[in-house]
C-alpha cells in the first residue's frame, strides 16, 4: 500500500541558504482526518459533475460519434483512428461480453468493408457477433443485423453461397 506522512514541523538549518530540516510523522490506517479526505476525493472523482477519468465509457461515446462522422464523409482511416480509441476504452471500463464492445467492432468492421478489406472486415464482424450470441436472445435484432453485416462482406467478395447463408439466418 501507499505511506502517507504528516509534515510535523519544518526548521531552518542554514541561516545562508535554502536548506531546512522537516519532521514528518506517519499517518495510520485510522486517521480520521486522512479518511475524510480520501473519501473525498473519491466522492468527487466518481460523480458525473467531476472529471472523467480518460478511460470513461462516455469517453468512448464521443469517440465513436467523431469516427461516424468521419465515416460518413467517407475519411476512413480517420474514422478508423477514432473507433479504435473508443474500442480501446470500452476494453478496460466494460466486461468482455458487453454490447458495447460488440458494436464498437462492428464500426471498425464496417470502416474495414468500405475500405474493401474484407478479411478485417470478417474478423472484426465475427468478434461483434460472438459477444451479441452471448449477451442476447436469439430473437434480438442487434443479432440479425450482425449476420446481416457478415452476408454483406461475403457478398462483396463474390461468395454469394456464403451471403446467403448468413442473410438467411437474419431472416
Amino acid at each position: 500500500m501507499h505511506t502517507v506522512f504528516r509534515i510535523s514541523e519544518i526548521r531552518k538549518i542554514d541561516k545562508n541558504r535554502p536548506l531546512y530540516e522537516v519532521d514528518l510523522k506517519l499517518t495510520s490506517d485510522d486517521d480520521q482526518q486522512l479518511r475524510r479526505l480520501t473519501d473525498r476525493i473519491r466522492e468527487e472523482s466518481s460523480s458525473s459533475t467531476g472529471w472523467y477519468r480518460m478511460d470513461h465509457p462516455s469517453l468512448a461515446t464521443s469517440y465513436n460519434n467523431i469516427g461516424a462522422m468521419y465515416k460518413n464523409m467517407g475519411d476512413y482511416s480517420k474514422a478508423l483512428e477514432f473507433y479504435e480509441k473508443a474500442h480501446q476504452i470500452y476494453e478496460k471500463a466494460l466486461p468482455p461480453n458487453h454490447p458495447n464492445l460488440a458494436i464498437s467492432y462492428g464500426n471498425i468492421g464496417q470502416v474495414y468493408n468500405n475500405l474493401g478489406d474484407y478479411s478485417k472486415a470478417l474478423e472484426f464482424y465475427e468478434k461483434s457477433h460472438k459477444i451479441y450470441e452471448k449477451a442476447l436472445p436469439p430473437n434480438h435484432p442487434s443479432l440479425a443485423t450482425s449476420y446481416n453485416n457478415i452476408g454483406q462482406v461475403y457478398n462483396n467478395m463474390g461468395d454469394y453461397a456464403k451471403a446467403l447463408e448468413f442473410y438467411e439466418k437474419a431472416h
